[in-house]
């Protein structure tokens, strides 16, 4: 499925977009916690606000639909957040934004310090375990950083954790993109090629 990233905190007007491109499915990002370790958007809308909703509704109505992302580079991912200490916890916030939002897709962009906080990794798979276990159709995807040389040591111990908490990761995405230049020099002219490396 080609679902681009949209930033939910631009307000996309996601139907228009499918009537003006074809593009069916898009990838809502991102979810992150509040000082509380709740569910919401950029740290600008709440997770179900009507802003969010509506654009949703529009989209499936044109036999579209969408992925909720949770994570990114900025905010704070819910297995991350210390406001949320537990699996169960961790487990309850995922499961309100999946049955609000009655997703069958989710996806994980899990990078910087958190990639490398094992704890909330370890939660954060077990929860979903927990959850895939009572939803077997929902889709669980990660989207984790690569550098030319493929996933990075702390990717590939998501992966791991994944398996170790008895979870199918459904799909993997990759980051191909911003390499880091003080060890790649041509990152800014030679993402393509890069990309590809990153991909063998």
């Amino acid at each position: 499925v080609f679902a681009p990233y949209v930033d939910v905190t631009l307000t996309p007007d996601v139907a228009s977009l499918a009537e003006q491109t074809g593009i069916m499915h898009f990838t809502l990002a991102f979810l992150v916690a509040d000082a509380s370790g709740r569910p919401n958007w950029g740290e600008t809308y709440a997770a179900t606000d009507p802003a969010v909703v509506a654009p949703i509704k529009a989209l499936r109505a044109l036999g579209g639909d969408v992925i909720v992302s949770f994570g990114g580079a900025a905010g704070t991912e819910l297995a991350y957040s210390t406001a949320n200490t537990d699996v169960k916890q961790i487990t309850e916030q995922y499961l309100y934004v999946i049955d609000a939002l009655n997703v069958s897709w989710v996806d994980f962009d899990i990078e910087g310090d958190a990639i490398a906080d094992i704890p909330s990794v370890d939660m954060r798979n077990a929860a979903l375990a927990a959850i895939k276990a009572a939803k077997p159709d929902l889709i669980v995807s990660y989207t984790l950083p690569v550098d030319p040389t493929g996933l990075l040591d702390e990717g590939v111990y998501v992966l791991q954790s994944a398996s170790n908490a008895g979870l199918t990761v459904d799909v993997v995405n990759i980051m191909t993109m911003d390499y880091d230049e003080t060890v790649y020099t041509q990152g800014a002219t030679q993402m393509g090629t890069y990309a590809i490396q990153a991909t063998r």
